[in-house]
């Protein structure tokens, strides 16, 4: 072998294995690279799943309070339509009561809650009273149940009170009351 051969030779042997050191450096720093960019792809995407989750929360609990904020406000309005109509339906009872207070059907109630509260009192004295509007009937009341009737200082909207003072007894059915009570009680 030459000393030109030689020199190719060695040229060639080095060119390899300064080519085989590049080739494993490259590598190495492909690896390396390729392992930062793997902790890093899994970094960034846990920091992405925690942000994500935490943004939805944050939407979710948007959502709720603005459902709620407007649930609140439909229930408010629908309360509201609820006590404006119970209000148009005790006017129009109200309404039907004056109506009916005219009726001869009332005179005869009239005379049967009297008759009750009598025997309610168990014979005991008792004073009647009806209604102011009601003055017009004292009189056919009286001779009907042969009782004494009085005029009510407060506003009964018909019906009767019967008050036994022996028994310290208020008997109560006036209508007053009870528009009160089932105005009160009542639900839709």
């Amino acid at each position: 072998m030459t000393l030109d051969e030689k020199l190719a030779h060695f040229k060639e042997c080095a060119i390899n294995d300064a080519n085989k050191q590049g080739e494993a450096i490259l590598n190495e720093c492909k690896a390396k690279i390729q392992q930062q960019f793997d902790e890093y792809e899994k970094e960034a995407r846990t920091k992405s799943e925690k942000k994500f989750k935490i943004e939805s929360a944050n939407l979710l609990k948007e959502k709720n309070k603005a459902l709620s904020k407007s649930s609140l406000e439909i229930r408010r309005k629908v309360n509201d339509k609820a006590e404006e109509l119970k209000d148009l339906l005790f006017e129009d009872v109200a309404k039907k009561i004056s109506d009916y207070k005219k009726s001869k059907e009332y005179k005869k109630l009239l005379t049967t809650m009297i008759n009750s509260c009598y025997k309610y009192a168990n014979k005991e004295e008792l004073k009647l009273y009806i209604d102011k509007s009601d003055k017009d009937l004292q009189s056919y009341l009286e001779n009907t149940c042969k009782v004494t009737i009085a005029i009510s200082e407060r506003d009964i909207k018909g019906g009767i009170l019967g008050v036994c003072e022996e028994k310290n007894l208020l008997i109560d059915n006036s209508f007053a009351s009870k528009f009160a009570h089932e105005k009160s009680t009542f639900t839709f």
